[in-house]
């Protein structure tokens, strides 16, 4: 890889850092970013428990930007968190995980990701990983994508009015 090419995938790069973000709408990543789907369907379980009368908490799933620029705790999984919702008198009725795929077909995509899931790439810029990214480009030349591994956890759990 020349010079040029360096600096032209460094500016490249760079602008996908600088792009903005709003909500949780990653359709500006449609066709360059590929992520496995879970094996829920979130919105029928909510949809499936909504009455009139209920009181729901819905964590982890984006949209409260504030929260989710904090990040989550290193014990932060399935078990420790339903054991927590149970000692806290909280009645688990379902729970599972998953480990999706997700697939980035070119490094700009990546980048932009990677800015926005700041919790999950501290420290994160194009000039501070460059050489890193150039290996990431060198992958996607050559394999297509490159391919992460997510966590995701569902738990439902409901406490029981005394």
């Amino acid at each position: 890889m020349n010079a040029m090419n360096r600096d032209e995938l460094r500016k490249l790069w760079q602008a996908e850092e600088t792009k903005g973000f709003q909500g949780w709408d990653f359709s500006y990543l449609a066709g360059r970013m590929e992520e496995e789907e879970l094996p829920w369907d979130y919105k029928a379980n909510v949809q499936a428990r909504m009455s009139g009368d209920t009181v729901m908490l819905d964590m982890g799933t984006g949209g409260g930007e504030f929260l989710l620029s904090l990040s989550p705790p290193a014990d932060y999984n399935l078990s420790q968190t339903a054991g927590e919702l149970k000692a806290a008198g909280f009645e688990v009725l379902e729970r599972r995980e998953y480990f999706p795929e997700l697939r980035f077909k070119d490094v700009g995509a990546f980048v932009f990701f990677a800015k926005i899931i700041e919790w999950e790439f501290a420290g994160f810029s194009v000039d501070r990983c460059f050489e890193r990214l150039l290996e990431l480009h060198e992958a996607v030349e050559r394999d297509g994508h490159v391919t992460s591994r997510e966590h995701r956890f569902f738990i439902l759990a409901r406490k029981p009015f005394i």
